[in-house]
């Protein structure tokens, strides 16, 4: 084994990069639109609508861009372009940060194998893989939650450390609307687990909190004005509109049992280690949220609890370690929180992201607590990673792009048809009959910063005289 766990982990962290364009084929629009969004900050400090950047921008149906996805994002296009792989590039090298941030959570909370085994959990999850190789703004969001969770369990000691880990639960929720919930959530149950292992200081948490509130204050302040719940809005289980439809009215009696009915979806068997989330930009279609291995922890976990009540001998595992794997399950949990407070395709994986952050540290310390007592379980998990992630790359290189293909509207054929129609605009728009419809705008908008050679600003120029054009009958 002294070779497997290095070779393996290459391995997969060189998957992150393979295929990045094909599969999945090409950009859904929310990519393109995130992707145009990128240029033109890094062309013009403007938003795609040629209106000078501010703390947020409009993003398609009601949503925004956040600064954390404008300015990191932005500095990137500058340097490398946004073309499909350099996008996805940029993703996927922010989920395999996310991932180094797992590992010494699990190294702070246990052991070297149980890091170990965190990562490799992490790199094999399919729901890391495919949000990860997407230009999803909400990738950001487990990066900043998995550096501040590090932050609290390394340095509760320290002010210096703590005040680092609340600007990153802040910028989590910069990140991404749904961390607006999952930072907080987070930092409660981070606050309770080092009450009960007698770790919690008050002079570095009320560090904690005031680098954290400070940060936030501008966020805050657009929340309470409306300016950044378009979005919520139109999908919140809370809405009049949408209790109005479902026969209900607009009180607490009335959107509870919604928004239970929502989370008990979540934690379903099925969502988790059966089916997925059934949009296919969201999961490949093969199997469930979770990898087999860390569908074997969640599943062994309560049995081993089981078993320590009948067996004569206990198990190896201190009073201290007890309630660890408990708290990050309740980390897990939590992020199913704000997506049970919307109505539209649930379960749903994307907004509840970090949810994969959680699962991996779950899977890397009850498989260590496993080997510790039982040492056939680290073949018996070696061989069904293997396993797992050969039958999903498998289906996710050969199968997917062709299962998936309906779900982008850009497809992968950039170097062919669509880069030859590049040189020619006009022919192009002609072509896919350009209307005022936002995502027909987005497609060739994109088209032409990342492919044509046009900035951000003579696009934009060039579709309002083609627009007038159409709107002449020339």
């Amino acid at each position: 084994m002294n070779y497997f766990f290095p070779t393996f982990i290459v391995l997969l962290v060189a998957f992150r990069f393979f295929f990045l364009e094909q599969a999945p084929a090409g950009f859904f629009v929310d990519e393109a639109h995130g992707a145009l969004a990128l240029a033109c900050i890094s062309d013009h400090l403007t938003d795609v609508k040629g209106q000078t950047v501010g703390l947020y921008t409009d993003s398609l149906n009601g949503g925004n861009w956040g600064p954390v996805f404008l300015f990191i994002g932005g500095l990137w296009a500058k340097i490398f372009g946004t073309t499909i792989f350099s996008m996805r590039l940029m993703q996927a090298l922010v989920s395999l940060i996310t991932i180094y941030f797992i590992y010494q959570t699990a190294l702070a909370l246990k052991s070297k194998q149980a890091g170990i085994w965190a990562v490799i959990a992490g790199l094999i999850s399919p729901w890391s893989i495919q949000l990860g190789r997407m230009h999803w703004e909400a990738n950001f969001l487990p990066m900043f939650l998995a550096a501040g969770t590090y932050l609290v369990i390394s340095g509760y000691k320290s002010r210096c450390r703590m005040s680092a880990a609340g600007i990153s639960f802040a910028l989590a929720a910069y990140s991404y609307p749904a961390g607006r919930l999952h930072a907080p959530l987070v930092m409660i149950f981070l606050a309770v687990f080092l009450l009960v292992n007698k770790r919690l200081r008050i002079s570095p948490w009320l560090y904690l909190c005031a680098s954290a509130f400070i940060f936030i204050l501008p966020l805050g302040y657009l929340i309470i004005e409306g300016d950044l719940m378009g979005r919520g809005n139109i999908v919140g289980i809370y809405t009049e509109h949408y209790l109005a439809r479902i026969g209900k009215e607009q009180t607490l009696t009335s959107i509870i049992p919604i928004f239970f009915d929502n989370f008990s979806k979540h934690l379903s068997i099925d969502f988790l280690m059966i089916s997925g989330d059934r949009i296919l930009r969201h999961h490949s279609g093969f199997g469930g949220q979770l990898s087999w291995l860390s569908s074997a922890a969640f599943l062994l976990y309560p049995v081993s609890l089981i078993w320590r009540v009948f067996r004569k001998k206990d198990l190896q595992v201190s009073k201290e370690w007890e309630f660890t794997p408990l708290f990050i399950f309740l980390c897990f949990a939590a992020c199913f929180v704000p997506a049970s407070f919307t109505w539209d395709s649930i379960p749903h994986a994307l907004r509840s992201i970090p949810g994969w952050v959680f699962a991996a540290l779950f899977t890397g310390l009850i498989t260590s607590w496993l080997i510790a007592n039982y040492r056939f379980i680290s073949y018996l998990f070696a061989g069904l990673s293997v396993i797992y992630f050969s039958l999903y790359t498998y289906d996710y290189l050969y199968h997917y792009p062709d299962r998936s293909a309906a779900w982008f509207d850009i497809g992968d054929n950039i170097e062919g048809e669509r880069r030859a129609e590049a040189n020619d605009w006009e022919g192009a728009i002609n072509k896919y009959r350009l209307n005022p419809h936002e995502n027909y705008l987005t497609h060739m908008r994109y088209w032409m910063t990342a492919y044509g050679g046009y900035s951000c600003r003579e696009s934009g120029v060039l579709f309002d005289v083609w627009q007038r054009q159409e709107g002449s009958g020339r």
